[in-house]
């Protein structure tokens, strides 16, 4: 054997061995190859570090535990400070009651101070406002008062009061020594008034979201500790498996900021390996996953989202995941791969689309996406079934409406084609029959199951059969429909990817002056300013080219984004969440159209990766509510001083 063929073997070898390592449709011993061990390694360690940022710094479970309750309007007591004090204020945590009647969450307390007379005079009313988070009242003139006692009154009784923290002359000095004297309570109370002042410690940095409520966390997250204690729930506004995921947390840490969040972080690091798979699949190189999971990585808007107690992580991982099955049954054709291969990727997109549903109804905009896909999938097998019986060679192009090759088929000789294509013969009696039949049970039937069952815990303990579960699905509905209050944070559907309104989800202003706390949701700039262009981009390829692998992404975004503009109700950017990832996949498309054409183009890959690193660095304090200087968000972050408003002051 000559060098020269030995050599041509050999390079033959290599390009197999390439071929195989980064195709994961090449079929390696029988089976589908979709990752290796360096994947798998790669996905593992890209989720830790996710999970290890957004978890640090995530919420305390040191909150206060203990309560009272007072039974009835009147009841009071007196705190003695033992010496004249400079009261600046008063932090209070509120709670809720645990039991089955907990219609009254509001509880009103008059606060009065002692003149040096000895007289009360009024301090200020305190409405209970936060629920599981501090809340701090000041003086009604603002100024410090001097005194030895103050006088706590129930105006109107609900709810439960954990703690009460007094503040001498600013919010940083809680007065440590005083006594409780001359009380007038009902047996009836719930807990002991002396339950105020136990844990005088949780109070650590009480304007930081790590020990607070913040934003729809005082819906579904209180929503979640409602179904754990078989109470009627707050907000009735979004299916329930959401908050019940959220309660799994709260069950196992506790009624805590930790507790109710802990959830959605796993969720938001699961999703980066999901994201990692799905870029395997379309771009079949490492390279292109891990650009892929690492874009989604640093986006604002997933670390954001993951890190409050809310519902959208779930519902957009579940969305995610939906596409991603449904990719496999729009790329394979039933008569290659038989029937069973492609009902499979159809019953796992029904499971994800059930779950998505149950966690929010947002997630049915995505299914109407999935039917398209299933439609066009099925019209282009089709087209082949009646090509081959035409006589057309399948692969090499045909021309022609169905209607025309049903026609010629006419007068084409069957058992010719049925020789040389065999699936031809069973495949309207078996593949579409199949397939039809799939649908229903799989994307209707399944799903509709999965979204009652979603009921069931919640049905179980208040609500009245079947009755509550049509009440609960009329309620959402006129909600939705009628919900159109101003908000300064709205933004109009057009707007999100240009991010011309973030939404300030909490921003604080007990805080040292010259300071600034708050977390803002919105996305990095280099990914969504740059997926407009790419989204733009993607479309045109699509249609010039006829690349099948994308016609699923760009149908996501489409039908997650567009009936945005026919939603009565008010809206905000997090309502952009869903399109994000399928915005990063078209990115990662025309990086991949680039470097295929210009190699040296993967430097200027990496250094685009590297600056949404250190976007993600700079903007950190406005996203994970770190308090820093005013100076350094207005120098630095506020690249918009009209629009992007990043703190209260």
């Amino acid at each position: 054997m000559s060098k020269e063929v030995k050599s041509r073997e050999s390079r033959d070898l290599r390009l197999k061995r390439e071929e195989v390592n980064q195709n994961p449709t090449v079929k390696n011993s029988g089976k589908i190859k979709m990752v290796d061990i360096k994947d798998i390694f790669i996905m593992i360690i890209m989720s830790l570090v996710f999970f290890g940022v957004a978890v640090f710094g995530l919420g305390s479970r040191e909150v206060p535990a203990t309560a009272w309750n007072p039974a009835k309007a009147g009841e009071s007591f007196v705190v003695d400070f033992e010496k004249e004090r400079n009261i600046a204020g008063v932090y209070l945590y509120f709670g809720m009651q645990e039991g089955e009647d907990n219609k009254s969450y509001n509880g009103v307390y008059n606060l009065e101070y002692a003149d040096h007379e000895g007289s009360f005079k009024s301090f200020t009313t305190v409405q209970k406002r936060k629920l599981y988070g501090w809340q701090y009242v000041v003086p009604q003139n603002m100024e410090a008062v001097k005194t030895k006692r103050m006088k706590i009154t129930v105006e109107s009784p609900g709810g439960m009061m954990h703690e009460m923290v007094f503040m001498e002359e600013d919010y940083s000095k809680p007065v440590k020594e005083f006594k409780v004297v001359e009380s007038k309570l009902e047996k009836e109370d719930l807990g002991a008034v002396t339950n105020l002042f136990d844990e005088q410690s949780t109070l650590k940095n009480p304007a930081y979201p790590a020990q607070n409520m913040y934003f729809d966390e005082i819906w579904h997250a209180r929503t979640a500790y409602e179904y754990i204690h078989g109470l009627e729930p707050a907000e009735k506004t979004h299916p329930p498996l959401g908050k019940l995921m959220i309660s799994i947390g709260i069950g196992m840490f506790g009624m805590n900021p930790f507790g109710w969040r802990i959830a959605g972080v796993l969720f938001g690091a699961l999703m980066i390996p999901l994201m990692y798979l799905f870029g395997k699949k379309i771009f079949k190189k490492r390279f292109y996953a891990f650009c892929t999971a690492f874009l989604m990585m640093f986006d604002f808007m997933l670390f954001v989202q993951s890190r409050i107690g809310t519902v959208d992580v779930f519902m957009v991982f579940f969305i995610l995941a939906m596409y991603y099955c449904i990719y496999d049954f729009y790329q394979k054709k039933s008569y290659e791969v038989g029937i069973k291969n492609t009902l499979q990727p159809l019953f796992l997109t029904g499971i994800f689309l059930g779950l998505g549903v149950s966690c929010k109804w947002i997630s049915a905009f995505g299914a109407v996406g999935i039917i398209l896909l299933i439609i066009l999938a099925k019209y282009h097998e089709l087209r082949d079934y009646y090509a081959a019986k035409a006589g057309y060679n399948l692969g090499k192009g045909y021309i022609g409406s169905i209607s025309q090759m049903i026609q010629k088929s006419k007068k084409v000789n069957q058992e010719m084609v049925i020789k040389k294509y065999p699936w031809v013969q069973n495949y309207m009696q078996s593949n579409v029959k199949k397939t039809v039949l799939g649908i229903l049970l799989f994307l209707i039937v399944l799903p509709s199951i999965i979204y009652f069952l979603s009921y069931i815990p919640i049905l179980l303990k208040y609500e009245s059969g079947f009755k509550g579960f049509f009440e609960s699905q009329s309620y959402m509905l006129g909600y939705h429909a009628g919900t159109s209050e101003v908000h300064q944070f709205s933004s109009p559907w057009w707007s999100w990817p240009f991010m011309t309104t973030p939404l300030g989800l909490t921003s604080r202003g007990d805080i040292p002056y010259g300071k600034a706390l708050s977390i803002v949701d919105m996305g990095n700039p280099l990914i969504w300013w740059v997926g407009i262009i790419a989204v733009i981009a993607t479309v045109f390829l699509v249609i010039k080219k006829g690349d099948k692998r994308m016609m699923p992404i760009i149908t996501a975004f489409a039908f997650l984004y567009i009936p945005w503009a026919f939603v009565p109700r008010v809206i905000f950017i997090y309502h952009f969440f869903a399109c994000v990832p399928f915005m990063i996949l078209c990115i990662v498309y025309i990086i991949k159209q680039l470097c295929d054409k210009i190699p040296s183009a993967r430097k200027g890959v990496y250094g685009y990766l590297a600056a949404i690193f250190l976007l993600f660095i700079l903007f950190y304090p406005i996203i994970s509510g770190t308090m820093v200087d005013k100076s350094y968000i207005d120098t630095y972050l506020r690249w918009f001083k009209d629009s992007w408003i990043f703190y209260m002051g």
